[in-house]
C-alpha cells in the first residue's frame, strides 16, 4: 500500500515534467514562425561606426575652471578662523549642523550662519 502511493507520486512528478518540456518546446516553435519586427534582419553589421571624437569636453559645464574653483575655496578657507574651519571640516565630512554643535560646544544658529556664509561666498 506504500508503494502504490509512491508509485503515484512518481508517476505525478515525471508527468508533470513531461509537460512542462512539451511547453517550452511548444515555445520555442512558436518564437519561430513569429515574423521579424525589424524587417527580415537576420545577420549583424560586419562593421560598427564609432562616434567620432571632439575637442570639446561634452561633460564639463561652461564657465567651470577647478583649478580657481578650488584656489577660491582653499583661499575662503584660510580665511576662517580656526573653530570655523573646524564647522566646514566636519561639514565636509557628512557631520549635520545639530552634531557639529555638539561637538564644538556652539549654538545650532551659529552652525547654520556660517555655514551659509561659506556656502554663499564659494
Amino acid at each position: 500500500m506504500i508503494y502504490t502511493g509512491w508509485f503515484l507520486i512518481i508517476i505525478g512528478i515525471v508527468l508533470v515534467i513531461l509537460s512542462a518540456y512539451k511547453i517550452v518546446e511548444a515555445r520555442r516553435n512558436e518564437l519561430d514562425t513569429i515574423p521579424s519586427v525589424y524587417g527580415g534582419i537576420t545577420e549583424k553589421p560586419s562593421t560598427l561606426s564609432l562616434i567620432p571624437k571632439t575637442k570639446t569636453n561634452l561633460f564639463k559645464p561652461k564657465g567651470f575652471d577647478l583649478e580657481s574653483d578650488v584656489a577660491h575655496k582653499s583661499r575662503i578657507f584660510e580665511e576662517l578662523k580656526g573653530e570655523d574651519q573646524k564647522v566646514l571640516y566636519l561639514a565636509d565630512r557628512g557631520y549635520s549642523v545639530t552634531k557639529i554643535a555638539k561637538e564644538l560646544n556652539r549654538g545650532k544658529g551659529e552652525i547654520e550662519l556660517i555655514l551659509s556664509l561659506y556656502r554663499k561666498e564659494s
